[in-house]
Order: C-alpha cells, then sequence, then structure tokens
C-alpha cells in the first residue's frame, strides 16, 4: 500500500495504473491472509472438541429481563434493546442515541410494553459450538451469526409496527436464483407488508463477502416520481431509494438493486394490485453508495455490515428525505455519529458477541431445565387427573372391580394413587380384575 501511494503521488502514471496496481498488491495481501488464516483455523479446528455442541436456541422464550442481564455492560447488544425518542419527539435527532452510557439510558428506556414476551419470531436460530468459533480474530463470521444479531436487534420490537423488517441471509441467494416468485411466500405468508416500513435490511453473501442492502422508504415511491419532476418540491419530503454498504466495495450495488426493484415491482403488485410492472426503476428507486467506515483486512466483513445495521436500526424513527438523498447520505450516514467506528470498534464488537451469546447460553441451560421440570410436572398432573377420573365396574356377579397401573419401574404417588407414567390402562382384562 505504502508503494501504491508513493507511485500515485509521482504521477507518473494514470490513476487507473495505479488502482489496478493496488488491487493486484491487495489481492496478493488477501490470499496470503486467507492462507494464513485457513492453516491456523484447520489446526484449531483439529484440536477442538464437541464443534457441534448446541450453544442456544435463539429465540427461546427469554423474556426482556433475561435479555436485559445478557446485555448488561455490552455496548451495541445494550443499545439495540433501548426504545428510541421517536422522530417526531426529538430536537435533535442526530444527537439522541449517542455513546455516552448515562445520557442515552436516560433519553432511552426499555419497551415495557413487549418486555414479558418476544412477539412474532419469524425463525430460530441454533448456534453451535463451531459457529461461536468463528467469532475469533481473523474468521469469517457466518449466516447464523449474521442472522443472530439481525435477530437480536429486534427483539423487543413489535413485528408488526416496527418501521424496520429485517430478511435472513438466504433472501438474496434465492431472490437472485429463483426470481420474486421464489420469495413472494417469506413476506404473504407471514402477512408482512413491506411498504409500511422505513428501512428493509437485506444482508448479502457472496464470494466469501457480506455486504448490506437497505430498502428505504418504499412506500414514498409515488412521491418520489412527483419529486423527481418537481424541484420546487419540499426537501424535507420522505423519499424511496437503495443504501448499499459494503466494507471492501467488492459487490456491484447495481447489480444488487436491480433484483430488489424487480422483487419490489412483484411486491407493489401484489399488495397495492397495481398493473404497473416497473413502477420501480432506475429513476424513481436509485442506489446509493455513501462513505462509510471500510475494514483493513479479508475477514471482518461480517462484523461491519452488522455494525452498519446496528447503526441504521438506532435511527429507524429519522425520516430519510429527499435532501439526504441529493447528498447521497452524506448527512443522514457518512456525518453521523453512529457511523464513526474503526477498526479497534469492530474486534471489540466481536468480543461483545462472544459474551453476549455466552451470557445467552448460560440463561438458555436455565431455560431448558425449567422448560423440562414444567413438562414433567404437567405429566404427573396428567396422569394423576388419569388416574383419579377412571371408573369403577361392576360385574355380573356383583363384585366391583377396578383396573390397576402397569408395572412400570418410575412410579409417582400422588395423593393415594400410585401413578405409573403412563397411567391407568383404559381397558379391561380379566387378570387385572380386583376384588374391593
Amino acid at each position: 500500500k505504502k508503494d501504491f501511494f508513493e507511485v500515485k503521488n509521482d504521477n507518473e502514471i494514470s490513476r487507473e495504473v495505479c488502482c489496478k496496481e493496488y488491487a493486484i498488491t491487495m489481492f496478493s495481501h488477501i490470499e496470503k491472509e486467507n492462507k494464513d488464516r485457513c492453516e491456523s483455523a484447520s489446526s484449531q479446528r483439529r484440536s477442538r472438541t464437541n464443534s457441534n455442541e448446541i450453544m442456544i436456541v435463539f429465540p427461546f422464550g427469554a423474556d426482556g429481563n433475561i435479555l436485559d442481564q445478557a446485555a448488561n455492560g455490552l455496548n451495541e447488544a445494550r443499545r439495540a434493546l433501548l426504545r428510541p425518542v421517536k422522530e417526531e419527539n426529538r430536537e435533535d435527532s442526530q444527537d439522541v442515541q449517542g455513546n455516552n452510557d448515562s445520557s442515552t439510558d436516560d433519553q432511552c428506556k426499555t419497551t415495557n410494553a413487549i418486555n414479558n414476551k418476544v412477539k412474532s419470531r419469524s425463525h430460530f436460530l441454533t448456534i453451535r459450538q463451531e459457529d461461536f468459533d468463528r467469532l475469533e480474530k481473523g474468521e469469517f463470521l457466518n449466516d447464523t451469526l449474521i442472522d443472530f444479531w439481525m435477530q437480536w436487534m429486534i427483539q423487543k420490537e413489535d413485528r408488526i409496527e416496527s418501521p424496520v423488517h429485517i430478511f435472513s441471509s438466504h433472501f438474496y441467494t434465492t431472490l437472485k436464483e429463483e426470481g420474486p416468485s421464489g420469495v413472494r411466500s417469506w413476506t404473504a405468508k407471514k402477512n408482512i407488508n413491506i411498504f409500511e416500513k422505513r428501512f428493509i435490511f437485506i444482508p448479502i453473501n457472496q464470494n466469501l463477502h457480506w455486504s448490506l442492502c437497505v430498502v428505504v422508504n418504499p412506500k414514498e415511491i409515488l412521491k418520489t416520481q412527483s419529486l423527481e419532476s418537481n424541484e420546487n418540491e419540499v426537501d424535507d419530503s420522505a423519499v424511496s431509494c437503495i443504501l448499499f454498504l459494503d466494507s471492501l466495495k467488492a459487490h456491484k450495488k447495481n447489480t444488487v438493486a436491480k433484483y430488489v426493484r424487480r422483487w419490489l415491482n412483484a411486491e407493489y403488485k401484489r399488495i397495492i394490485e397495481s398493473n404497473d410492472e416497473k413502477v420501480f426503476n432506475k429513476s424513481t428507486m436509485k442506489v446509493y453508495a455513501p462513505v462509510i467506515p471500510y475494514q483493513n483486512n479479508s475477514w471482518d466483513c461480517g462484523v461491519f455490515v452488522c455494525r452498519y445495521a446496528f447503526a441504521l436500526f438506532l435511527n429507524r424513527y429519522q425520516e430519510f428525505t429527499y435532501y439526504d438523498s441529493a447528498s447521497e447520505g452524506k448527512y443522514y450516514i457518512t456525518k453521523n455519529k453512529e457511523f464513526k467506528f474503526n477498526m479497534d470498534d469492530i474486534q471489540r464488537m466481536r468480543n461483545e458477541m462472544k459474551s453476549l451469546i455466552v451470557n445467552l447460553s448460560s440463561s438458555y441451560e436455565n431455560f431448558k431445565k425449567e422448560e423440562k421440570q414444567k413438562a414433567k410436572e404437567a405429566k404427573i398432573t396428567k396422569n394423576a387427573a388419569t388416574a383419579s377420573t377412571t371408573n369403577d365396574h361392576t360385574t355380573e356377579s356383583g363384585k366391583i372391580i377396578t383396573t390397576k397401573p402397569k408395572e412400570l419401574d418410575q412410579i409417582a404417588r400422588i395423593d393415594n394413587f400410585e401413578v405409573t407414567q403412563d397411567g391407568y390402562t383404559q381397558h379391561m382384562t380379566p387378570c387385572l380384575e380386583q376384588e374391593i
């Protein structure tokens, strides 16, 4: 890199040649880093045991207090659970979500209305030891970890009323391979109206690299069309667009936007019931790649995607306007304090994600024990109820008989009954008749 900038400053060769040489140098460094990382990772995996051991299944029905305890002392994980001051109530939207913990605590409170339950869970994630190991320095984050972080951010959100919708990392892959029809059920079966959302997060994984595509204000598409034709329109009007955040600039934003627009048109036709098949196009739904923090290695792209999503999530009640699109997100993103982070913050976030999973793992084990105990007690209660409702029968000779439980090893004594785990038999057998 040093040689490249020295050559570039001498102005002896063109910018195009400089960039080409820099790219060659960068990729050679990446190849070396990948080789060293793979050799190190391979050695570590050989020495690991229980790599398939399940650490947590998330979400697991933990209440708000357990989530708060798991995130205690962690920066992003804790702040993601806080309730932001909505746009209409704040005087300076850029200063509401600061990094100062005390001021943030004063301004943001946990969502009490949904503190005791997780609403509308989209899917469950199983985090194993091998997934957890990918949070070590030099390791790539996989789809499980990306999806876990996205799910974590919206744990206290009402999925219907939230201005944010987050797709899993498999959404874009399916969209690209099967087209809009392949992902129709992702919204239709869950009655999700994307035109009621301000942000739609679409994590993208291609060629061993992560990036984040964000659909902004899709419901404002018709207003955006009028803004494009009327330069005198007010600058603070909401606008539709696509934000593309890539920490290496390795993915082609226009290609991604092409597939996303096709999906938006299909959703518009399904939900709005319109015959206009191309309401979302290059002119009405522009794609912007604002200046953002970039990685200086080849393995932190996944953590960057999580951090980008977190920064936008904190600003979910701040409108993205025509003024913001005109500056290509300069003021909404580039100069936003939530996007002021560096490589040290990225490494810290890696470590905090590890701590979060460890903390949740402890709660998950307790949760499993409690659920197992509840299931056991429910079974015993059910068996007792079955035993208590067993009818006596009178034979033709006038004898009163009753059924007797099967002989099993485990017998639970409830009241004055001896009840097996399977309860009393429900049929009459001569050998089981007993005179009372």
